[in-house]
């Protein structure tokens, strides 16, 4: 089964793996690519503190809503997810008859509409007005906090602290 660093493609995609030694080397020739692959690791980390912020913080039919928002994000409108209810409910962690009764809900309300293996976004300003009631202050100020930290730590790398040449993990705290 899935495990976590498992990755599905959807659609036809263009994987590029690069080692260790590549990532060392491109950092040491190219420092113009490093910042790049460095603002794409930026972005990558944002979105997860995101998604862990959501899931702790929003109700299961908003959580939803948002990761729909998320993956709707960039595409022209109406937008098209090739994803089925399965693995948008593992992406979010519920179960695919939670996930079902809620895109029920959204689709009667004229935000998606359902189809086999995919689901597309009718009315994004929909979506997000599924947020708005829920959007609990304090999980607002969590997520803006945690976010912020991100934006301080990608304007500031040296606040970072490097690992052994091993990857030893290091523990930093009380």
């Amino acid at each position: 089964g899935p495990r976590l660093v498992t990755a599905v493609c959807a659609e036809p995609s263009l994987l590029l793996r690069v080692s260790d030694a590549g990532l060392e080397r491109i950092a040491r020739l190219r420092p113009d690519i490093w910042r790049a692959v460095a603002t794409l690791v930026y972005f990558q980390l944002r979105n997860a503190l995101q998604m862990a912020a959501e899931v702790a913080a929003l109700p299961p039919r908003q959580r939803l809503a948002s990761r729909l928002l998320m993956l709707a994000r960039g595409r022209a409108s109406p937008a098209v997810l090739n994803i089925n209810q399965q693995g948008l409910a593992e992406m979010i962690g519920l179960t695919r008859k939670t996930v079902n009764g809620h895109l029920a809900v959204l689709q009667r309300e004229g935000a998606v509409r359902l189809d086999y293996g995919r689901i597309w976004i009718e009315d994004v300003r929909r979506l997000h007005a599924f947020l708005a009631p829920h959007s609990h202050q304090a999980a607002q100020r969590a997520i803006g906090a945690i976010l912020q930290g991100v934006i301080n730590l990608e304007d500031n790398p040296e606040l970072g602290r490097p690992v052994g040449p091993e990857g030893d993990v290091e523990v930093v705290g009380d």
